[in-house]
Parts: C-alpha cells; sequence; structure tokens
C-alpha cells in the first residue's frame, strides 16, 4: 500500500501484467497485533508510466507464513495455481519469486482521507501475455547502499602461545 499524498502519483485501478521485481524480509514490525516479521512483494506493471515516464509499481506486505490459512499463502497458492507440499512449503525460498511473471489486480482504498493503492490479488500470467521485464537501473532493496550489512570481522583462533614472543610492528 503506498499513501496517495504530495506528489505521488496513485496506480491506476485495473488489472495488469506484472513481474516481481523484488522481495523485502523485515523483521521486528509494529503492527496493531504486536511484533511480527513481515515480507513485502513489489511488482512493476504495464500500466501506463507515470507522468515524467517511470515505470509504475505496486507492492504488498504479508506476514511471513505460508501457512495455507496466511493471507501470504493464499496469494502464492493463486500465483502458483496449486498449493504446497510439505516439502515445498519447508524449502521455501522466497527470493524464487523474483523474476516471476503474474496477473494482478489493483485498487484503491480510502482511509482519513488518503487514497492508498491496493494490491487485491495475484494470479498466473495466462498464456501469450507479456510480462513487462524488470526496468534497467532497477536496484532491488537489499543491494541499496543504505541497506548494506557492514562486514562481519572475521576471527581468527589463536593459539596459545601467540601472546609470547615478539611484538609484530
Amino acid at each position: 500500500m503506498l499513501k496517495g499524498t504530495g506528489n505521488y502519483e496513485p496506480h491506476p485501478t485495473g488489472q495488469y501484467n506484472a513481474r516481481c521485481v523484488d522481495v523485502v524480509t523485515m523483521y521486528g514490525v509494529e503492527t496493531q497485533y504486536g511484533t511480527k516479521n513481515m515480507i513485502r512483494v513489489v511488482f512493476v506493471t504495464d500500466a501506463e508510466p507515470r507522468e515524467g515516464g517511470g515505470s509504475r509499481f505496486i507492492s504488498r506486505r504479508y506476514n511471513a507464513s505460508i501457512h495455507p490459512k496466511s493471507t501470504l499463502g493464499q496469494m502464492l497458492v493463486g500465483w502458483r495455481g496449486r498449493p504446497f507440499t510439505p516439502e515445498e512449503m519447508r524449502g521455501f525460498d522466497e527470493e524464487k519469486l523474483v523474476g516471476v511473471p503474474a496477473l494482478i489486480a489493483v485498487g484503491h482504498r480510502d482511509k482519513d482521507g488518503e487514497t492508498y493503492d491496493q494490491l487485491l490479488s495475484v494470479v498466473q500470467l495466462p498464456k501469450g501475455l507479456k510480462a513487462p521485464a524488470i526496468p534497467i537501473g532497477f536496484v532491488r532493496n537489499k543491494d541499496k547502499p543504505e541497506n548494506a550489512k557492514p562486514p562481519v570481522a572475521e576471527t581468527v583462533p589463536l593459539d596459545e602461545d601467540d601472546d609470547a614472543g615478539e611484538v609484530p610492528f
């Protein structure tokens, strides 16, 4: 959901050919139901470009669960066209969603005088239809410099005698 304020131009409503361009795992998100781990799934769509020529994107946050009764689990079953086997559930890797085409439905909802985009459904893209390409220059959230993880210092096991002997400088 994206807030429709300021210069933001809401995504048009309707059905669109789309491609998943990013999956963002978010840990410890405060929600009205407490702290949750969430997954945000981001799509580029074939909607008319924004004013100025930019691609149209839409995303939705889900609780990080693929249980058959969860919203994410139900969305993935609709997108895949079949339920997960227990083995597939255990080995599920959300990174495999990136690049996968879909047919999505977009709506709007109003809350407190603001317009929000709403990703209503995600299903398989019918044969013969083309999904948009991932835009040139698109950078996934995990690859943005501000989200880079600091390097982890490697530890080298010490011999018991390392404290004895010459100082190396």
